[in-house]
Parts: structure tokens; sequence; C-alpha cells
């Protein structure tokens, strides 16, 4: 009789004790597993197991960061999909709300940059929105919402604070 062995697949834990864009507290280590024939990091807090991120990282003097694709899981349910750059969102990415709406944009230095573009679910399903925000979320000067029925809806901005809204 012949036995077969499935081969042994390394996982490498790696304490965070130097990461870059994570607080860390006293009650709060979290850990990284390192799954080499993905060639990704699972990343997840020590005590619950919950998933806070899954991706590549980089590891640059004595600290990991986010550096490649990885998906990055916040407590409020939202979720950022997209490429990082020595720990913060840098380049192509989309933030995935808890009702499924997702707005992608450009991304420098954990900043949105130039035109995001949300497509909405659930209560306002079926039209997307266009406009800038000053990289923080709040959305500036003029951001026009189309409809699937091909309604259009200008609105304009100062400051994350809605002025003027009209049809187009």
């Amino acid at each position: 009789m012949i036995k077969r062995f499935l081969p042994l697949k390394l996982l490498v834990i790696l304490t965070l004790s130097n990461c870059s864009t994570l607080d860390l507290g006293f009650s709060d280590l979290k850990e990284c597993g390192f799954k080499p024939e993905l060639e990704i990091f699972t990343c997840y807090m020590s005590q619950t197991g919950e998933i806070f991120y899954e991706g590549q990282m980089k590891y640059i003097n004595n600290t990991y960061y986010k550096d490649g694709t990885g998906v990055e899981y916040f407590n409020n349910g939202d979720l950022y999909l997209g490429e990082w750059k020595m720990g913060e969102r840098h380049g192509q990415g989309s933030y995935v709300l808890p009702d499924k709406t997702i707005c992608s944009s450009a991304w420098i230095n954990d900043r949105q940059i130039g035109i995001v573009s949300c497509l909405y679910k659930g209560e306002y399903a079926g039209h997307t929105r266009e406009g800038l925000t000053d990289g923080a979320g709040l959305w500036l000067e003029k951001t026009i919402y189309t409809f699937s029925n091909g309604k259009k809806v200008e609105e304009y901005w100062d400051n994350g604070k809605l002025i003027q809204q009209k049809d187009v």
C-alpha cells in the first residue's frame, strides 16, 4: 500500500511590533501570516482572529508596509481594495461601503485625487456620481449624478457642504 502525503505548505506568522499604519495597543496585538503560494499576507487581530488586511507587504528597516495590491477591512464594514505604496493608499483603488456603494479613484499619499466615480447600490441603486473630493472623502465643487433613466442632477459643494442642486 502506497501512502501519499500532501505537501506541507509553509505559513509564517509575524507578530507586528513594527508595521506602518497600524496603531498597536497593549490589548490588540496584530499578526500576519504569509502564504508563499499566493505571495500575500493575511493580517488579523491576535485575540479575535478578525482579518483587517490581506495583500502584499514590503519589509524595510524593521517595518512591514502594505505595498502592492491588497484589501483593508474596517470595523464599520467598509473596505478599501486597491494599490498601496509604503503603507499608504497609492494608485488605483476602490472604497466599498456596507450597502455595496463603490467609489473608485486614483490615490496619492492616502488621499483621493482627481475624479471620484461612485456606483450606488441599495437605496440609491441605478445611478453614478462623479466629482472631486478633498482627498479625505468630502465632495468639492461640482458633482454630477447620472441615473439609469438618463436624468442628471448637478450639485455644487463647498468644503463638503451642499450649497446648490439642480437638474441638468
